[in-house]
């Protein structure tokens, strides 16, 4: 056990190290610490996926900085939108940007600010975007979402199990506070979850059907759940009546599962129903352990206690062997995205990739620098899960095709580097990129600004 630990010691302190790594290279980039807490003239986003789709990436400032809309422009003139808003701990903002930059770097010069409006309401609140709008209850969970003439009614909710007290309920700790800007508009609330300080933060998008959610959890040695049974679990519960077809990814691929079965995700999960041809996506980072059962879905949080068995399931009541309790606070962040259509035309995928692989931001200290977009792709149904240099230069790019069709060659690699060559992981010449097909495809040494 003591080798255990120590290996899962050393593997998160070189996570770390990475993470730190990453984190300072950028910075170096842009010029400035990212740990700064004010508004510099000028803003550094890198891109760390290829797709150009409009997607938010969001950074931590140190301090309180005063809630505020800014207009970004680069050195090419093409506007982006960023947004101050409150962090979830107190003394904390966050600056949030939504870009639809692939895989490189791009500055932005901070043009303009405007204020945003902040208030606490205790009843329903309506919000009204560029082409959906959707409905909160008082406690911030949404409870309608409306795109062009399609409507449907999810509800996500948290769920959990302890011994001694049976099932967990929310309970409202604060009223609503609401903070609307022209980019999104936050919803924050606390809650008391058995005990356990909660604050949900439901941040919706205007320009694209987007709504993150974020849980902090502040845990104190608290026991949940049962480890052989899942629902028991500390888990967020997505309600979405009428469901006909549930859609998971896997490795290389998606398949439908059944209701009643478990499953584990590496991504996202796709809820469909045909008749109101409307869809509601979960995405995840890093909780893939779901199940589908009675019209809800189940993604399993984390669970925590003292007495545990898997060999020996009827005496965990009698075993007090094992210290799994949980503690600390802990950020968990979700995606859901509401569409019109199935999964693949809502490019749920590249969405899930997005939020896996988000973009970095940097505060920068002057302005009038250039930036470089190195790699560019159209098409949505390849996704590309690595880049790498060859011997000769020639840049070599691992992906594969993600929606179960025949990707388009003329319109995946548009706008990009020059196509020398597509093969399979054995060197095979491909003519195509067929469904869910694994590819490499080689391009020549030379970069270009787009």
């Amino acid at each position: 056990m003591d080798l255990k630990r120590k290996a899962l010691e050393w593997l998160r302190s070189v996570r770390q190290e990475a993470n730190e790594l990453e984190s300072r290279a950028v910075s170096l980039l842009a010029g400035q610490p990212q740990s700064a807490g004010w508004l510099p003239p000028s803003i550094m986003i890198a891109g760390r996926d290829p797709h150009r789709q409009v997607w938010a990436q969001t950074l931590t400032l140190g301090s309180a900085v005063p809630p505020a809309v800014l207009a970004l422009a680069d050195s090419r003139g093409r506007s982006a939108i960023g947004q101050v808003k409150s962090g979830l701990e107190s003394g904390t903002s966050e600056l949030v940007i939504a870009s639809e930059l692939g895989f490189g770097y791009e500055f932005f010069e901070v043009k303009q600010q405007s204020k945003v409006s902040t208030k606490s309401v205790s009843r329903w609140h309506r919000f009204i975007g560029a082409d959906w709008r959707c409905e909160l209850d008082e406690r911030g969970w949404i409870r309608v979402v409306m795109i062009g003439k399609h409507i449907c009614s999810p509800f996500a909710r948290l769920s959990a199990w302890r011994k001694g007290d049976g099932w967990i309920e929310e309970k409202t700790a604060s009223e609503m506070t609401i903070e609307e800007g022209e980019l999104l508009t936050a919803a924050r609330v606390k809650l008391d979850f058995g005990g356990i300080p909660v604050v949900r933060e439901v941040v919706l998008f205007r320009s694209i059907p987007l709504v993150l959610l974020r849980l902090l959890f502040e845990f104190d040695g608290d026991e949940i759940g049962i480890a052989w049974e899942d629902e028991t679990k500390l888990c967020l519960v997505i309600e979405f009546d009428g469901v006909e077809d549930v859609w998971h990814s896997i490795p290389f691929g998606a398949v439908s599962m059944p209701a009643g079965y478990g499953f584990f995700s590496n991504g996202w999960t796709a809820l469909e129903h045909r008749e109101r041809e409307m869809g509601l996506a979960l995405l995840t980072r890093g909780h893939p352990r779901q199940f589908y059962r009675d019209g809800r879905l189940f993604c399993v949080l984390g669970w925590g206690g003292t007495r545990f068995s898997l060999r020996i399931p009827a005496a965990w009541d009698r075993m007090d062997r094992f210290d799994h309790k949980l503690a600390g606070k802990h950020l968990l962040e979700f995606a859901l995205v509401p569409y019109v259509g199935d999964w693949r035309l809502a490019r749920i995928p590249v969405l899930a990739q997005k939020f896996l692989n988000p973009a970095r931001i940097a505060l920068c200290g002057s302005v009038g620098n250039r930036g470089r977009r190195l790699f560019e792709i159209d098409d949505y149904t390849p996704l590309m899960l690595g880049l790498e240099r060859d011997q000769d230069g020639s840049l070599i790019a691992l992906g594969h095709e993600c929606a179960g069709t025949t990707a388009d060659m003329d319109r995946v690699f548009a706008d990009s580097l020059s196509l020398e060559r597509l093969i399979d992981l054995a060197d095979n010449e491909l003519e195509g990129i067929g469904p869910f097909r694994i590819f490499r495809a080689r391009f020549t040494p030379a970069a270009r600004d787009q």
